[in-house]
């Protein structure tokens, strides 16, 4: 037998599928009706399996590049599930000072004082109501302060207090005095307004920053809504931000975050297209070429015994089918037949050209306090023998690794 790919068969395009034998066809479709249909969960399991693959597959820059780019081009014009999540994973993991950037001041004062005083008064209160009398305010109280103090000539009859007015001299001797002070009925007024500047000021926009993403936190389903409508509209900045965001993430995060909630399997053939650097035209064959490469053994182990029987009946003795897909039908029917010894290792290596030194690991047993059949039996299971190819230091004692070993040199 001999497993070497059929290299004038490596560069066949997709037409190609019709150059397959009808036995080839037919496991091909057998093993598809097996991965996507024999329980009502089959599919959205192999789907995962998709996602799980995509999420493994790569670090390279460029090819992170390019898929980015088809996620930002493609799925958020199109897809406002897809959208939402992505704004939500920015605001939940992404940079709090670049979220305040991108937010105006006029869309700050509405998120802190809505025309909805009972949603608001929680949220004034959470930023702003931090004043403390030993005179060490905090976030937005702070903010209060400095802000009050430095322009008072303008802004200071704005202030609205608990009980009686207080002076800028108090409040700048005793600052603990601005505890006094009525942050609700202050920024729901003329200090509140924009025209007053306090929105857009130096003090407001540093405060913020030093508590951003707590904040952000407290009501995040606004900013999600606000970068939304944005993005509808091509907001480049915001576009910049989200590429930004999505390069600088692990891989493996933003898979997990963003795959499953896209809506349609052909976008996931897209991305998944550019992941793998390969051009499957239908879902299935991409969910059937995830399994047999990425989850062989898992595949395997859930194919029911008449469907291995069968499996193993089809006569294959070349890898040299004109399609990948194929190629991969055929890998894993040899690699179940390597498995279960229907095939021998050695002698497949031996035609494939591989080069191996069998090694037979002594086991080192003590004769003391053993009993003889216990002895026996150690002896035997540690005189397996175990394989090392190419020369390569490491001894692969496992069959089953051996297998995946041999075969996943020929996967182009």
């Amino acid at each position: 037998m001999d497993l070497r790919a059929d290299t004038t068969t490596m560069t066949a395009k997709s037409d190609d599928y019709g150059k397959e034998t009808e036995m080839l066809r037919k496991l091909r479709n057998c093993l598809q009706t097996e991965l996507l249909e024999a329980t009502p969960t089959s599919r959205k399991e192999a789907m995962c399996w998709v996602y799980d693959s995509m999420s493994a597959r790569t670090e390279k820059y460029d090819i992170r590049s390019k898929f980015t780019h088809r996620l930002l081009d493609e799925l958020v014009p199109s897809d406002e599930v897809f959208s939402r999540a992505l704004l939500l994973y920015f605001c939940e993991c992404g940079s709090a000072n670049s979220i305040v950037d991108l937010i105006s001041p006029t869309e700050w004062r509405k998120f802190f004082v809505s025309e909805d005083e009972a949603s608001s008064s929680g949220i004034l209160k959470s930023f702003f109501g931090n004043f403390r009398y030993d005179g060490d305010h905090l976030k937005g109280a702070k903010a209060l302060q400095q802000y009050a103090l430095r322009r008072r000539e303008k802004v200071w009859n704005h202030l609205r207090w608990k009980k009686k007015s207080q002076s800028p001299i108090v409040c700048a001797t005793k600052p603990g005095t601005f505890c006094e002070l009525d942050v609700e009925k202050t920024l729901q007024g003329p200090f509140g307004e924009e025209e007053c500047g306090f929105w857009s000021s130096k003090d407001f926009v540093t405060c913020l920053r030093e508590s951003a993403k707590e904040t952000i936190m407290i009501n995040c389903a606004y900013f999600v809504n606000l970068l939304f409508m944005r993005l509808r509209f091509s907001s480049n900045e915001l576009r910049g931000a989200l590429y930004s965001f999505l390069m600088q993430q692990r891989h493996v995060y933003n898979c997990q975050r963003i795959l499953p909630v896209i809506r349609k399997e052909t976008d996931v053939l897209k991305l998944a297209n550019v992941l793998f650097e390969s051009n499957y035209e239908d879902v299935d064959d991409l969910c059937l070429a995830t399994a047999l490469s990425f989850r062989a053994r898992l595949f395997a182990n859930a194919l029911s015994e008449n469907i291995v029987l069968r499996l193993l009946s089809h006569d294959i003795t070349k890898i040299n089918a004109p399609t990948k897909l194929a190629r991969l039908c055929q890998y894993f029917v040899v690699r179940m037949k390597l498995t279960r010894g229907v095939l021998d290792v050695e002698e497949v290596m031996e035609q494939s050209d591989i080069k191996f030194d069998r090694v037979m690991i002594e086991g080192k047993l003590k004769k003391k306090r053993k009993r003889k059949k216990k002895a026996e039996c150690a002896s035997a299971e540690n005189n397996k023998p175990s394989w090392r190819i190419d020369g390569e230091p490491m001894v692969i004692s496992v069959k089953s690794d051996l297998v995946d070993r041999i075969l996943e040199r020929y996967i182009a």
